[in-house]
């Protein structure tokens, strides 16, 4: 993830966690899982129970965890054969 200690992005949208869960069509609570675990994107926090997530972040931590389909999972749905 990136490191934003410092810096200042004005271009970057922030997300809620809400507006995170959304992207990745999970609860909350996952999200919430994520940040406990620091296995997340990174946060900001801005309150106490108030953070918030660089738009970049959440899609570099989408990317990371994109792989390819495996061969046979491919397999069960394409068969050129027929």
């Amino acid at each position: 993830m990136s490191n934003w200690k410092g810096k200042v992005v004005v271009s970057d949208k922030l997300l809620t966690v809400g507006a995170f869960a959304d992207m990745l069509n999970v609860p909350k609570s996952f999200v919430y899982q994520l940040n406990h675990h620091g296995t997340g994107p990174s946060i900001i926090r801005l309150g106490a129970r108030t953070v918030r997530y660089h738009l970049s972040d959440v899609l570099e931590f989408i990317a990371e965890r994109t792989e390819p389909p495996r061969r046979e999972e491919t397999l069960k749905y394409f068969d050129p054969f027929k």
